[in-house]
């Protein structure tokens, strides 16, 4: 029942009411989850407030409750919104020494942030190290890489990746 309103309250925009609830979970006897965390870091994400996300998440640590893939992929989100390029691979490796292992969306996150940022080769190695993984691309992650080349003038190339994708 918190998580969804949690959930609510985070998608009002009242992020800090739902961090109220988060710490007024903790002090009673219904201690949160990775799932309620979860909430509250992808909200505070979303508002650009990664300082407080990323202490969010330590503090979850801290109490023994392990982060996951969502918790890794909502604060790589907000580090490629805002550029900050040298966290992002700071958080990615840290996933993956925990064993936790980025998922098809975790890598869009990534592959998308880099294309935005005209990062396409950048973007290109993500998706091969994706495919290594044995993580099957989508459709967003087509778009993002064929984006990618649309905004780095390569019109041609990402041509050439609708085409195989209207083949399949």
């Amino acid at each position: 029942m918190h998580g969804t309103v949690m959930n609510r309250l985070c998608k009002s925009d009242h992020t800090q009411k739902a961090l109220s609830l988060l710490r007024l979970m903790e002090q009673e006897n219904t201690k949160p989850d990775v799932y309620e965390y979860n909430i509250v870091i992808d909200a505070l994400c979303k508002d650009a407030n990664l300082d407080a996300a990323i202490n969010l998440m330590n503090e979850m640590k801290q109490k023994g409750i392990p982060p996951d893939v969502v918790t890794y992929s909502s604060l790589i989100d907000g580090l490629c919104k805002l550029g900050q390029w040298e966290k992002v691979r700071t958080l990615f490796s840290e996933m993956v020494n925990l064993n936790i292992y980025p998922n098809v969306n975790t890598f869009n996150i990534l592959i998308d942030g880099l294309c935005k940022e005209v990062k396409v080769q950048d973007a290109e190695e993500v998706m091969k190290h994706m495919v290594e993984k044995g993580v099957e691309p989508n459709i967003i992650t087509d778009n993002a890489i064929m984006d990618g080349y649309c905004l780095h003038g390569q019109v041609d190339r990402a041509s050439r990746i609708f085409d195989i994708d209207v083949r399949i």
